[in-house]
């Protein structure tokens, strides 16, 4: 088990005493930091095993070498790459949680198909490191994380055959409940049933307005022609409620190297959905993996 493993069930650990459907906003707020905290290492732990390199901010052949492997280089090579780091350390930053999970979710299943739970979960450590505490929704963010770290943390112990009892102190039982009472509660399955049927009923009252439907038409083409600055952009797809063109607009993640570093991409992945026609939208973290609109990207 590499190191990265290692400290994610250091958190999870650390999460586990805490964790519970009445916990108050103190242990709300570590329980979020620490399920993030542990799902990152867990990113980094996949990238590592494939190679080491992908989880650092600057993966060019000197630094790697100057921090994985300087023991071994040949004196010669060591020289050069000294010489090439002008007397500075190598950099041993290593990548953000988004950037972790977007290169992650190429080699882990879990992580591919999560990818709307794990970007709202990184939306809510965005809040609790760079934001006011006023801004968090604590009984939302108790709720997601009660019903997301069971689920989302013993799938990634099986994919990658790690210790359970080291993720969660033998309380497996507890948190596989706390799951799946929020679960039940939710019946998200049946809620998306019920909005689908609404929406093909509305385009069904629809479709014979030419004038609304030359509208709907002209609103989709200016839609999936909106880019803004390469920081998102739409795709053509088919309406899962009225099967008509529908956009889905696809985020954009951006990295630089240092301050003024150049600017390259490391990862895309959807946002929402809208369908002029029958007015489906679709924005919710848990839609986007119902519906697998990151599915498109496999294309």
């Amino acid at each position: 088990m590499n190191e990265f493993y290692k400290d994610a069930a250091y958190f999870s650990a650390r999460c586990t005493p805490r964790l519970s459907p009445e916990m108050q906003e103190d242990d709300t707020v570590d329980c979020v930091l620490y399920f993030a905290f542990c799902v990152e290492r867990l990113f980094k732990g996949v990238l590592w095993d494939i190679d080491p390199r992908l989880i650092f901010e600057n993966s060019k052949d000197e630094n790697c070498f100057a921090m994985l492997h300087r023991e071994k280089l040949i004196p010669s090579i060591e020289s050069i790459i000294d010489k090439s780091l002008k007397g500075e350390k190598p950099n041993h930053n290593t990548i953000t949680f988004k950037d972790a999970m977007l290169k992650a979710k190429n080699f882990s299943q879990v992580t591919h198909d999560r990818m709307g739970v794990l970007s709202k979960l990184s939306d809510y450590r965005g809040i609790l490191a760079h934001r006011r505490l006023s801004s968090l929704d604590y009984a939302a963010a108790r709720r997601f994380t009660v019903k997301y770290f069971y689920p989302i943390i013993s799938a990634f112990v099986v994919e990658h055959k790690l210790k359970a009892e080291e993720f969660f102190l033998n309380r497996e039982g507890d948190f596989r409940e706390f799951a799946e009472e929020i679960k039940k509660e939710d019946q998200f399955s049946e809620k998306m049933e019920e909005l689908i049927e609404e929406r093909r009923e509305n385009w069904e009252s629809r479709k014979d307005n030419a004038e609304f439907v030359g509208k709907a038409r002209r609103l989709t083409e200016a839609t999936l022609k909106d880019e803004q600055q390469n920081n998102y952009f739409h795709q053509l797809t088919s309406c899962p409620a009225c099967e008509n063109d529908a956009a889905v607009r696809f985020e954009v993640d951006w990295e630089s190297e240092g301050s003024g570093g150049e600017g390259y991409c490391t990862g895309v992945y959807a946002g929402s959905m809208i369908c002029e026609y029958c007015g489906l939208e679709l924005d919710e973290y848990e839609q986007i993996d119902h519906f697998k609109l990151n599915e498109m990207l496999n294309d």
